[in-house]
């Protein structure tokens, strides 16, 4: 979704890069606009229209087509809407939900827990609170039965991954843009 190989991000362009390359999911990020669900990471202007944005159901339509699994990455809380785009669409069988993904999301819709990667702020307010917590948010995880969970990269660890681990919960990091950072989380 952040532009592959340079292209712009959550365009179809980026999507057609991705497509082609040896992966079995690729992940959008998803808002609200005009009415209409669109791909776009950042907020949008009120004013805005859905025009320049690629909407979530022609994003679908081509993922689905070339057999590709989907990460939607909600960057607001518009989980019934997805829902009902996912309806008519045959890529509901490969779909991961990420982003804005509440604890009583997963509670009203409990067949979607193990699809879900959880970002650790739907756990806990702050960093400060998770990185004290990381045993019981691991047992929380696996109490609610999701699939993973969002970290940011300075809070993961060997330790930490081991944590999740023995809960067969996945632990997912973001953002890792330096060299060293990378090295580092390749080495745990």
């Amino acid at each position: 979704h952040a532009g592959a190989e340079r292209t712009k991000p959550n365009t179809m362009e980026s999507l057609e890069k991705m497509i082609n390359l040896p992966c079995q999911m690729v992940e959008v990020d998803v808002r609200k606009c005009d009415g209409k669900l669109v791909l776009s990471h950042d907020p949008l202007k009120q004013q805005e229209s859905v025009t320049g944005f690629v909407k979530l159901s022609e994003a679908l339509e081509f993922i689905c087509k070339n057999k590709k699994g989907v990460n939607l990455d909600l960057k607001e809380e518009i989980l019934p809407e997805v829902f009902e785009e996912l309806k008519n669409c045959l890529v509901s069988k490969k779909v991961v939900f990420s982003g804005s993904i509440r604890i009583a999301d997963i509670e009203m819709h409990p067949e979607i827990a193990g699809k879900v990667i959880l970002n650790y702020e739907n756990l806990y307010e702050n960093s400060k609170e998770i990185k004290e917590n990381l045993k019981e948010a691991a047992v929380r995880c696996k109490e609610l039965g999701v699939y993973g969970i969002n970290l940011e990269y300075t809070l993961v660890d060997r330790q930490v991954v081991e944590y999740f681990a023995r809960q067969d919960v996945k632990v997912f990091v973001w953002t890792v843009d330096g060299l060293a950072d990378m090295e580092r989380m390749l080495e745990n």
